[in-house]
């Protein structure tokens, strides 16, 4: 995996008012790396029409802070996904 930041931005609202609006993306590294992992499983519902579920990890394997933190932290990505999904099959191969 590989991963090229554009743009952090934070967003501080109130009911009413935005409160703050500033680019965040000068304090990270752009660039990260890592590796992938998952599984899934799909279950035939008609000839054409499927039923799945998939689970993704991504962990970078990079610091991506510019600055020091407290007690030595490192800013890393690290997601988990879950998807549902339902496919259907124009045509077969």
């Amino acid at each position: 995996m590989f991963a090229y930041l554009l743009l952090q931005q934070t967003k501080l609202k109130s009911n009413v008012l935005v409160l703050e609006d500033q680019s965040m993306t000068g304090n990270f590294k752009r660039n990260d790396f890592g590796i992938c992992s998952g599984a899934g499983s799909s279950i035939a519902v008609t000839k054409r029409m499927s039923l799945g579920l998939s689970y993704r990890c991504n962990a970078g394997l990079k610091a991506l802070n510019l600055y020091k933190l407290d007690n030595n932290g490192q800013v890393k990505t690290m997601s988990h996904t879950f998807s549902f999904f339902l496919d259907y099959f124009l045509f077969r191969w």
